[in-house]
């Protein structure tokens, strides 16, 4: 299935319903070609997408109900930005490739199973990775529940999370870590400028390595070795 030609929207209308927006199934690729319109929109009550997805223009996912919105293929946005709204589960199976990702607020979760690359990656609700998420120059910003127990976390720029349960992989930014809720990274090596734990409790047994300031309202170390200030291990 391609979309092109200036279309602006897919939505799949429900027999005799009227207006009200049915299941979308894609059998094989799809793709939104280079000459769809801009800011291309697919809302449907679910979606799922049996291969492969190319979005060649800007897309939006919005699922309410069903399954949600299902990727068992890859999604390859390289240079394209990708949002997902609606109240309905997301499940990637795949790699996804984009240039910003946005999640934005809904009662369902968010759930990956491969890698996740982005320059900047943004997700406002409950997300569970099990892949490598990487934000290539840009920031990796949680604010709902996110756990990422398996798989590297790595952002260009900051991480924000809220509660943060991340207890395998490393997790390395270019700048600043900033957690607000409470943190467990387990075993996850850890590095990057200023490290900020704000939350009631970080629990770690990792490496934790901050070249600038380490702040937490509560730590607990049970192993590992702790760095900051770049000087020395206490």
């Amino acid at each position: 299935l391609t979309v092109s030609e200036g279309r602006t929207s897919l939505t799949p209308i429900a027999p005799g319903s009227g207006s009200a927006a049915a299941d979308l199934t894609v059998e094989k690729t799809f793709t939104v070609a280079p000459d769809a319109g801009d800011n291309f929109t697919v809302t449907a009550n679910s979606q799922l997408y049996k291969q492969t997805v190319s979005l060649k223009k800007k897309t939006t996912f919005s699922s309410f109900a069903g399954t949600g919105t299902v990727f068992k293929g890859s999604v390859s946005a390289s240079g394209i930005d990708i949002t997902f709204t609606g109240n309905g589960l997301i499940q990637t199976e795949s790699t996804v490739t984009a240039k910003d990702i946005a999640v934005n607020p809904g009662t369902n979760t968010w759930t990956s199973s491969g890698a996740i690359t982005a320059h900047n990656i943004t997700v406002q609700r409950t997300w569970t990775s099990t892949g490598n998420v990487t934000a290539t120059t840009g920031k990796i910003a949680v604010t709902g529940d996110w756990s990422s127990n398996s798989g590297n976390i790595r952002a260009g720029t900051n991480i924000e999370a809220a509660k943060w349960t991340s207890t395998g992989g490393t997790i390395s930014s270019g700048n600043n870590i900033t957690v607000t809720g409470a943190w467990n990274s387990g075993s996850s090596g850890i590095s990057g400028k200023n490290i900020t734990s704000s939350g009631s409790s970080w629990i770690s047994s990792g490496n934790v390595t901050a070249s600038g300031n380490l702040t937490a309202a509560q730590f607990n170390q049970t192993g590992g070795t702790l760095t900051f200030n770049g000087t020395g291990t206490p």
